[in-house]
């Protein structure tokens, strides 16, 4: 059941923690009665929609995609965003990993109070990408054979999957390729780092997962356009996509409180130049974008794209040869990751 909270507490932690607890949506005073019964008018249109399958058409056409692209706008430039938050199991992971005397078991207690999660890593560990001789059955074990590295990065993917939930077949289509190239992008960006024996390449995984959560920032904002009955189609979510996703990208991560990286490679890895020569992490994400693009796990075509060329990856001094290969791991590792999840 949705539950919308009306309050007068407005202040940063207030709004934070309901996201936390599970509020569906968060009002404060003073407000309109306009804005509430639209809020509530979402949610039953999401039921109805999430019934019969189909996005509601207003039939107005092309005018109405003109509408909604103005009206992101609009709410970007106001700031008017309903900014996700991470889940607080996702923080508190993070949190224990970076203190150096974390453990396994103390993990296990965090992460086991979320029993989605906790299954899925299970399930994770046993896959034909971790499988070992004997099948694991505690979360526990699950955390030793992943180690505490691919465990955040695990938790991380499957709380980005979780943040789009709705059977709206357009929407659904949009965000599992949005995932599959967000999950290619990672396996690729770290093994970029790991070919060029960066330090920590490990933690290149998680970058590469994230480098494109603006889109799913501008999806869910489509959503409800989407709800209310306004025609949003791959184009429309695509115009979008482009004008913005880089830039709030970048804010969302610095929301997150994730390290300068991560923000720097979301705004910058279409155009290494906004960064600088000098960014490692803008060149390996820009150049894992492309890989995976010809690849096919992408939004768009990239069987054009000829990896000699690169710019991103003449800069990291990747020759063709060590390209080829890296592409084939790349490859490889999707493709058995994709089958398991």
């Amino acid at each position: 059941t949705p539950f919308l909270m009306l309050t007068a507490r407005s202040d940063k932690e207030s709004v934070v923690m309901a996201a936390q607890s599970g509020v569906s949506n968060y009002i404060s005073k003073p407000f309109k009665k306009n804005d509430v019964i639209d809020k509530v008018k979402i949610y039953i249109e999401d039921y109805t929609s999430t019934e019969t399958g189909e996005i509601s058409s207003t039939g107005h056409g092309s005018s109405v995609s003109v509408d909604v692209i103005e009206e992101i706008d609009r709410c970007l430039k106001n700031g008017k965003i309903d900014y996700p938050v991470l889940p607080d199991v996702v923080l508190n992971v993070i949190d224990e990993i970076n203190n150096q005397k974390t453990s396994a078991d103390e993990l296990a207690r965090i992460i086991s109070s979320d029993q989605s999660l906790s299954a899925k890593l299970i399930n994770i560990s046993n896959s034909i990408y971790f499988k070992g001789n004997t099948t694991i059955n505690t979360l526990q074990d699950a955390i030793v054979r992943l180690g505490l590295n691919e465990t955040e990065n695990y938790i991380m993917m499957f709380s980005q999957q979780g943040m789009l939930n709705t059977k709206i077949p357009a929407f659904e289509k949009m965000m599992n390729r949005l995932w599959q190239h967000s999950f290619a992008s990672a396996i690729c960006a770290r093994e970029i780092a790991k070919h060029i024996k960066l330090p920590q390449a490990d933690s290149y995984f998680t970058i590469g997962l994230l480098h494109d959560v603006g889109k799913l920032l501008l999806l869910k904002m489509m959503l409800e356009y989407a709800r209310k009955g306004s025609d949003v189609d791959e184009e429309l979510m695509m115009t979008v996509f482009d004008k913005h996703h880089e830039k709030y990208g970048g804010i969302l991560l610095k929301k997150w409180g994730l390290p300068v990286q991560f923000s720097e490679a979301a705004t910058s890895h279409h155009d290494i130049s906004k960064s600088g020569l000098d960014s490692s992490t803008v060149l390996i994400i820009n150049l894992a974008n492309l890989i995976v693009r010809k690849l096919g796990y992408s939004l768009r075509d990239g069987s054009e794209i000829d990896l000699s060329e690169i710019e991103s990856g003449k800069k990291l001094m990747i020759n063709s040869r060590n390209m080829e290969t890296i592409q084939q791991v790349v490859e490889q590792k999707c493709t058995k990751m994709m089958v398991t999840i």
